[in-house]
C-alpha cells in the first residue's frame, strides 16, 4: 500500500499514453482552428458581399440588382493594372501611390494616392503580387486575359500587347 506524499515512479506505458494524449489533445487544437479559418472563409464564396457597400474592397463595387454580389468596377480595375505595371518597374509602395497621383488615377472620392501606400500594399497583395516578379507575370496575365476577351467581343483576333494595354486603360485606339 502506498502511503499519503509518497510518489509513484511513472512506467513506460504510462509515459506512452500520456504523450499520445498530449498529442491528441494538440491535434484536436490544431483542427479546431483550421475549421474556424475555414468558417470564415466560406462566405466569401460565390463573391458574395460581406461588408458595407461603401466598405467594398478596392476594384469591386455592390452588384446594382442584388448588393449581397460584388462585381468588378471598371474605373477601379484599370488603376489596379495601372499600378501592377507600375510595380513591375520595381518602386516602392510610396513610390506607386506617387506615380498614380502623377498619373491622373484617383482613390474612391476623388482623394490622391499620396497618403495611401498602405493600400497600395493591401491592393498588390490580394492581387498575389508581392514581388516586382510576380508583378511582371500579373502584367502578362491580364495582356493574356484581355486578349481572350477581345475574341470573345468580336474584336480582331491579332491584338498586340500595346492595343491591350491600351484598352485596358479605357483608351480604345
Amino acid at each position: 500500500m502506498r502511503k499519503v506524499g509518497q510518489s509513484v515512479q511513472p512506467t513506460p506505458e504510462s509515459q506512452t499514453l500520456a504523450g499520445l494524449a498530449e498529442i491528441v489533445t494538440d491535434l484536436s487544437r490544431r483542427m479546431m482552428t483550421v475549421e474556424r479559418h475555414l468558417v470564415k472563409r466560406r462566405p466569401d464564396a460565390n463573391a458574395r458581399c460581406m461588408t458595407r457597400p461603401d466598405k467594398t474592397p478596392y476594384g469591386w463595387k455592390p452588384h446594382p440588382k442584388n448588393p449581397a454580389l460584388l462585381i468588378e468596377d471598371r474605373l477601379e480595375q484599370q488603376t489596379i493594372f495601372k499600378l501592377i505595371e507600375f510595380a513591375a518597374q520595381g518602386a516602392s509602395y510610396r513610390e506607386l501611390a506617387r506615380r498614380l497621383d502623377l498619373a491622373g488615377y484617383k482613390r474612391r472620392g476623388g482623394k490622391q494616392w499620396a497618403s495611401a501606400h498602405g493600400l497600395v500594399r493591401s491592393i498588390l497583395r490580394r492581387q498575389g503580387i508581392l514581388t516586382p516578379a510576380d508583378a511582371v507575370a500579373a502584367v502578362h496575365r491580364q495582356i493574356q486575359q484581355v486578349k481572350r476577351r477581345a475574341m470573345d467581343q468580336l474584336i480582331p483576333k491579332s491584338v498586340s500587347d500595346d492595343q491591350a494595354r491600351s484598352w485596358l486603360r479605357g483608351d480604345p485606339r
